[in-house]
């Protein structure tokens, strides 16, 4: 934009007024996406490959027929707790606060804390199991302890998300792998088989653990 200004001899002058691009800088700043937050480094390694999962799942699925999801529960908590302090949460770091984390120690407040919230956790689980056709008043206890298993094996990763360890997308890619084993399996519950594996929740407790090993073994080597 120009505007006419008087020189000493009186003659109007053109003088150039530039637009003030500051503001306009400062929002196309604010308005770029922050990349950083989402730099995760994993440590490459087969040790992070969840083998307390394999035999839990080898377990649950060679009782004799005799499928305990409640005992399932009980080694589960306290097995995900020890993967979670002593290999887990060490090989995922943030890459732009690396040097912070890798000399943290674990958050014990936390990793007490974490188990209470799979319990709350596992409310929206067994809604979901519900809506996917799961049964409502019969059979309910299998649906309570399914909806648990399943929310306690995003223990780690629940843990790693509260502990600012990996961004939540991450967190969101394993329980999509586990809730899609677990959708996966369930197309043999309706098939005229008459088998003890295709009872309810037996498929869908398969499912889930290994859609959870499945997830973790692909992080490792992929």
């Amino acid at each position: 934009m120009a505007k006419k200004k008087g020189n000493k001899n009186g003659n109007p002058q053109n003088v150039k007024v530039l637009p003030d691009t500051s503001k306009r800088n400062i929002n196309s700043q604010n308005l770029k996406p922050n990349k950083e937050t989402n730099n995760t480094n994993i440590k490459k390694s087969i040790l992070n490959t969840p083998f307390h999962l394999i035999i839990l799942l080898f377990l649950y699925t060679t009782q004799r027929h005799k499928f305990d999801e409640e005992l399932l529960l009980y080694l589960l908590i306290p097995l995900q707790i020890i993967y979670t302090i002593f290999q887990f949460s060490s090989n995922f770091s943030n890459s732009n606060n690396s040097k912070k984390i890798s000399k943290r120690t674990i958050n014990l407040t936390l990793i007490l804390v974490v188990p209470i919230t799979m319990v709350f956790a596992a409310i929206p689980i067994g809604l979901l199991v519900i809506l996917f056709g799961g049964p409502i008043l019969e059979n309910y206890k299998k649906t309570i302890l399914l909806s648990l298993n399943l929310s306690n094996l995003l223990l780690p990763i629940i843990y790693l998300s509260f502990n600012k360890q990996i961004s939540i997308d991450i967190g969101k890619q394993y329980a999509v792998s586990i809730f899609l084993g677990c959708w996966l399996s369930s197309i043999v519950i309706p098939l005229d088989w008459d088998r003890p594996w295709q009872m309810y929740p037996v498929p869908l407790m398969v499912g889930g653990y290994l859609g959870s090993i499945l997830s973790y073994v692909l992080t490792d080597f992929f």
